[in-house]
């Protein structure tokens, strides 16, 4: 690539860099007003505390409208999204999205529960709690990631073999479902691409490390952020422009058009310093997931907290459980990584090889976009 095509595919990138953030600004400018308050109307009310991006907290939006039909002049219903404005999540304590709190007609906080929530067990609570809301006005409409976030949260909530098999589910859909852990997939591939001519054991190797170094940061980054009384991995606008220009460089670097030292990428015996690489680019990785994470991980964390004093192990199992999960999806695709290249290499002498590092140089730079727009 000639240098004029450099400096136009850099200033291209650029580009859409500022246009998503200035687009993003305006977004949350205009939705400051939109945000839905409490009224004094006399009625119980239910508040759901998330963010439009997270897949949990879109389920929980079908909930709200389920509930707003089916049962009309029951409940005040209010949404805050805490990225339009995250004052609620101080006012109410919230340290994992989504997380709902059912309120009197006086205000008084009466229940809460984090994670997603059937529309069923909402009912129920209400009821449980005093409130009759009466029949249903229509027919709920449950669609399969529904159902599936209702049956792992309740089998979560199960017996032990059960809770640890749910537990690795949540890990492995936290990866699928979410766009932020998606970009994780072509950032470990390109980054092997990138590698060489390499083993399948090694490719396994640089995976696994990548996957270690993203969970480490996602505890340590949920410990300092709960500590500090913020939203559990919430690292602020800041951090997540900070990962977002790592990764716009980093699809940079997979499309060729600039050049970046990383330890290891250009000599497959020092697989020490390429291990080393993919470990670090795992624990820079770990930060742009934020709040999204712990979206996922709420019903596994709500069990660990609940029988962490009483069952030490049991608690760590399930977290265990989790990350094997979450981490065996991009091992499974970084160590895949490696047969496909070398199918690609006998049979059309490398060129399908160039074009792997390109698509993930532009699905990282798309990942990098993602994390602008959510920062």
């Amino acid at each position: 690539m000639n240098t004029k095509k450099r400096i136009a595919a850099i200033i291209a990138v650029l580009f859409l860099a500022l246009v998503v953030v200035a687009y993003r600004q305006s977004v949350k400018a205009s939705g400051q007003a939109a945000t839905e308050v409490i009224t004094a109307s006399g009625k119980p009310v239910f508040i759901e505390i998330g963010a439009k991006s997270c897949i949990p907290c879109q389920m929980m939006q079908k909930v709200m409208d389920e509930l707003r039909t089916n049962y009309p002049g029951k409940l005040d219903i209010v949404f805050h999204d805490l990225e339009i404005d995250d004052s609620p999540a101080q006012k109410y304590g919230i340290s994992v999205i989504p997380t709902q709190v059912l309120l009197s007609p006086e205000g008084e906080e009466l229940f809460r529960h984090e994670g997603f929530y059937p529309t069923d067990e909402i009912v129920a609570k209400w009821d449980e709690l005093g409130y009759d809301l009466g029949e249903s006005s229509g027919v709920a409409q449950t669609g399969f990631l529904d159902g599936l976030f209702s049956s792992l949260t309740k089998a979560v909530e199960g017996s032990a073999w059960i809770a640890l098999v749910a537990s690795f589910i949540w890990g492995i859909m936290s990866i699928l479902l979410s766009p932020c852990h998606l970009a994780s997939i072509p950032l470990i591939v390109g980054f092997i691409e990138k590698q060489g001519k390499t083993t399948v054991t090694r490719a396994f190797g640089i995976s696994s490390l990548f996957s270690v170094g993203i969970l480490l940061t996602i505890a340590l980054i949920g410990v300092i952020t709960a500590a500090l009384g913020r939203m559990a991995g919430d690292v602020g606008a800041i951090g997540n422009y900070f990962v977002a220009a790592i990764f716009l460089a980093v699809g940079l670097y997979l499309l060729g058009v600039i050049n970046i030292s990383l330890p290891g990428a250009s000599s497959v015996k020092m697989s020490s310093r390429g291990m080393l690489a993919a470990f670090v680019l795992g624990l820079v990785f770990g930060i742009a997931l934020g709040p999204c994470t712990f979206a996922y991980m709420a019903p596994v964390l709500g069990i660990v907290f609940k029988v962490g004093s009483a069952n030490l192990i049991y608690a760590a199992s399930l977290l265990l459980a989790y990350g094997v999960g979450h981490c065996s999806v991009i091992v499974l695709a970084g160590g895949s990584a490696e047969y496909v290249q070398r199918y690609l290499n006998w049979s059309s002498e490398s060129k399908g090889t160039d074009i792997i590092k390109k698509v993930c140089g532009l699905l990282v730079i798309a990942g990098g976009l993602w994390l602008l727009w959510t920062a």
